[in-house]
């Protein structure tokens, strides 16, 4: 389950929202192919869930903002 939460943290610290926003698969796909994510945790992201992020109000929210702070690594 950890993975999974990893995958996805992994996964909105590298994408280009704007471009998820219109075609998941293919961020996921680029993001893959470039290494910035593993086959396995291109695989385990929850789409469903990722796509009624980008289709929601947070997201629309976060569109409007002058300066964003997306996810960033770290270590416990």
């Amino acid at each position: 389950m950890a993975e999974k939460g990893t995958a996805m943290h992994e996964f909105m610290q590298y994408a280009d929202y704007l471009s998820a926003e219109h075609d998941l698969e293919n961020e996921i796909s680029l993001l893959k192919e470039q290494q910035f994510i593993s086959p396995a945790a291109a695989d385990s992201l929850n789409r469903e869930k990722l796509g009624d992020f980008f289709s929601g109000e947070l997201f629309g929210r976060m569109k409007s903002c002058e300066k964003l702070l997306r996810e960033q690594r770290f270590i416990i």
